[in-house]
């Protein structure tokens, strides 16, 4: 297995140290920071302990989410850094009500199927 190099590892070290903090400050357990930043909570303490680096996907939602910006050899990787062209940041997901006694009728707001995701989770309650 090939070794790390050294600039790896101080990058690893600057952002699960961010993240860390982060999550320190805001009082989030591992559970909240999974969801925000889209991996498995047993993923959260590797991070916070340094051991692994965040994915591009993990970096980016804390990027967005928390407003959190990090340096890799003199770029800053912010959520500027994963704005599309437009300057606009990708609309973030919103947790929907549906009213699962009565018929549903989904239309989306784009002219292409593929810019529209719709996942339905059902999960019974008591």
């Amino acid at each position: 297995m090939p070794k790390r190099s050294q600039v790896d590892d101080e990058f690893r070290q600057h952002v699960c140290g961010l993240i860390d903090a982060y999550i320190t400050e805001h009082g989030l357990t591992d559970v909240d920071a999974a969801r925000v930043l889209g991996v498995r909570k047993q993923m959260i303490r590797p991070y916070r302990r340094c051991k692994t680096l965040p994915g591009t996907e993990a970096i980016a939602r804390a990027c967005i989410h928390w407003n959190l910006s990090f340096s890799y050899q003199g770029i800053e990787i912010s959520a500027k850094f994963f704005a599309p062209q437009n300057g606009h940041l990708r609309a973030v997901p919103q947790q929907l009500e549906l009213p699962l006694d009565e018929p549903l009728e989904f239309q989306g707001t784009s002219k292409s199927v593929r810019d529209v995701q719709l996942v339905v989770r059902l999960k019974q309650v008591s």
